[in-house]
């Protein structure tokens, strides 16, 4: 994907490429708070609002399978509903106030066709690291040469809030 995107300047073989790819990815993950690319189930621990609405850290669902509360499983619909938008909403009631006392199962994430313009940013911005006279990032001891974020993060931020759980789309 990075050699056709990149028109074969960098070649699937590039040393370290798949770490570069990761660094980039992560970088976005610390700074949305959640994996985005890729759908995958999770199972999550979520911290109690006491409020009849909690937002769950992701930006998009896909599925809800299962919700419990203080370890009594909810049924979806009578209990509870959720958006595509990562809010889940108590019927009836609230949310408990106990740390960690709602387990969620869920599908979550975007599929790489669904995000082309967040895959766009993250294969430039390999790219620009591999074709760097710097190269790809170099972890020595606690130094780390080539800092991916400073390099592409702060002129994509506001792309990369609009996946931030809670963001209006």
């Amino acid at each position: 994907m990075v050699e056709s995107h990149t028109g074969g300047m960098v070649p699937a073989t590039t040393p370290r490429l798949n770490e570069a790819i990761a660094g980039c990815v992560g970088a976005i993950r610390r700074v949305v708070g959640w994996h985005v690319i890729a759908q995958r189930e999770d199972t999550l621990a979520v911290d109690g609002n006491g409020e009849r609405v909690i937002l769950l850290r992701t930006g998009r669902i896909v599925d809800v399978t299962e919700v419990t509360e203080d370890e009594a499983e909810l049924t979806f619909r009578d209990d509870y509903t959720w958006s595509a938008d990562g809010w889940l909403t108590r019927k009836g009631g609230v949310w408990t106030c106990e740390d960690r006392g709602l387990t969620v199962k869920l599908t979550h994430g975007y599929s790489l066709d669904e995000v082309p313009e967040l895959v766009g940013l993250i294969l430039d911005s390999v790219g620009e690291l591999v074709i760097s006279p710097i190269g790809i990032p170099e972890k020595i001891g606690p130094f780390e040469i080539g800092q991916i974020q400073s390099r592409w993060l702060s002129g994509q931020r506001e792309l990369i809030e609009y996946f931030r759980p809670g963001s209006s789309h």
